[in-house]
């Protein structure tokens, strides 16, 4: 039985994500664009949540108690309406859509050589996300924030059946009505109620069972990246080359088996949000702006520090609604602020606002480490300078120059925590840099990949069958999905 809940409380999310995201698909025609089918899957876990999480508040907000008809009932309620507005709107193209991604699964276009290195790929990644899923899935809570900060809200909430509200230890000495306090009583509900609805669902609190939305989270940046490059126009093993490599990344492993921090859900919204801002800003695309608008929300209420990674996206957002004749007013705006940061610091040493000071002292040598010497990050920091070094003159191109200024905004914003340690307050809660790097690493590695290559053709989304991407190599023709 609790085994059944548990397939039940990691289904629900991704169906109520999907079937929104594929209800606002406009046509047949655009339900066949190249790369969108997995896009949309692995988007529908990351917009599934929060709009589960905010069902979940409005349950609360009426008395109702939290359990599993007071949820799963609207939930599927909800996926089901969805779930025939899409099929209506766009049946054949979903058929269509699901026909061409089982073909490009098989590789059945690409020659020889190609499909080696496509099996390759897809078996390393199977392999991977196999041995996190057996991680996550028997390793009982283990790290120190993912208890002490949120899976206490977490079983706090499950074991009312409510939400109740957490201060901190001064206020709750000092409340005349029922509290509750804990690490981190400021930071957001959202993925505590995530937690809560899985252990609502099984019936029971089961420490290592309510970590398995992380590894879904790491899917899904798997998927969005794949499908993001792909929407690009490129082939299908460029893609998935993409999608290996944020896969990759060893702190993104990390994140997953150590399940219950907020940085992997803040991650993926984050890298989602802001692609789908981006694209949105130019396609108007009902689907892209209903991504955008729930990702970007996402982040919001993920962490406390998620406000400032809205304000690392605002650059790319700028330069995709202005143009390239914006894009120079952009990066002298960002140049204008790390001066900026640097000149007060060096004028007021002891600069605060708030608990926030402004103190000059740098960790360089600990960004270096963590980036360059030991494994942490892979070989991001090389692509990154590899990618400035021998795609320059692509950077500031038009389907690049947004990614290359939120890229740039991030690197910014991650020089000012290791430069201002008591800014970290905002951005990586004072325990390391390395959970604010990843809040930008997917990102990043789409960046590179969009950078290093050619840009190809627009993929036509107003026919049955797409064009073929002029960039991809012999033997590797891609197909729709």
């Amino acid at each position: 039985m609790q085994a059944a809940g548990l397939a039940f409380a990691l289904a629900l999310p991704i169906l109520i994500g999907v079937a929104l995201l594929a209800a606002c698909v406009r046509d047949a025609a655009q339900a066949r664009q190249a790369g969108l089918a997995p896009w949309i899957l692995g988007a529908g876990h990351v917009v599934g949540v929060f709009v589960l999480t905010l069902l979940m508040r409005g349950i609360a907000v009426t008395g109702t108690p939290l359990d599993l008809v007071s949820i799963g009932v609207p939930g599927l309620a909800i996926a089901g309406a969805l779930s025939w507005l899409a099929w209506r709107r766009s049946a054949t193209g979903w058929r269509d859509a699901m026909t061409d991604a089982r073909r490009t699964l098989i590789a059945s276009d690409l020659a020889r050589p190609a499909r080696i290195a496509w099996f390759a790929l897809l078996a390393w990644m199977a392999v991977r996300a196999g041995m996190l899923l057996v991680e996550v899935g028997t390793r009982p809570l283990y790290p120190w924030d993912a208890w002490s900060a949120w899976a206490t809200k977490a079983k706090t909430f499950f074991a009312l059946g409510t939400i109740v509200p957490f201060v901190d230890a001064a206020g709750w000495a000092a409340a005349s009505t029922p509290v509750w306090f804990d690490a981190a009583p400021g930071q957001p509900v959202t993925l505590p109620l995530l937690q809560a609805w899985v252990a609502i669902a099984m019936g029971a609190w089961d420490d290592a069972r309510i970590g398995l939305p992380w590894w879904l989270y790491f899917v899904s940046i798997l998927l969005v990246v794949y499908g993001e490059v792909r929407r690009r126009g490129y082939a299908p093993l460029t893609s998935l080359a993409a999608a290996w490599l944020a896969g990759s990344l060893p702190l993104l492993g990390t994140q997953v088996a150590l399940a219950g921090y907020a940085d992997l859900p803040l991650a993926a919204a984050f890298t989602l949000g802001t692609l789908a801002g981006i694209r949105a800003i130019g396609t108007r695309a009902p689907v892209d702006i209903a991504a955008a608008v729930l990702a970007l929300a996402a982040v919001a209420l993920a962490k406390s520090s998620g406000w400032m990674w809205l304000v690392v996206a605002l650059p790319g957002f700028a330069a995709a609604a202005l143009g390239p004749a914006g894009y120079r007013r952009i990066a002298l705006a960002l140049a204008v602020v790390a001066i900026g940061a640097i000149g007060i610091a060096a004028r007021f040493p002891k600069a605060a606002l708030g608990q926030v000071s402004f103190a000059y002292e740098p960790i360089w040598e600990t960004l270096a480490v963590d980036s360059v010497l030991l494994a942490n990050w892979h070989l991001l920091v090389v692509g990154i300078v590899g990618t400035i070094a021998f795609s320059w003159r692509r950077l500031v191109g038009r389907d690049v120059a947004p990614l290359t200024l939120v890229v740039a905004a991030g690197a910014i914003w991650v020089a000012m925590l290791t430069a201002f340690p008591g800014v970290r307050h905002w951005g990586a809660d004072g325990l390391g840099l390395n959970r604010a790097v990843l809040v930008l690493a997917p990102l990043a590695i789409v960046w590179m990949v969009v950078a290093l290559r050619d840009a190809p053709e627009p993929t036509p989304t107003t026919t049955t069958v797409p064009a073929a991407a002029p960039e991809a190599v012999a033997g590797d023709a891609p197909s729709s999905a």
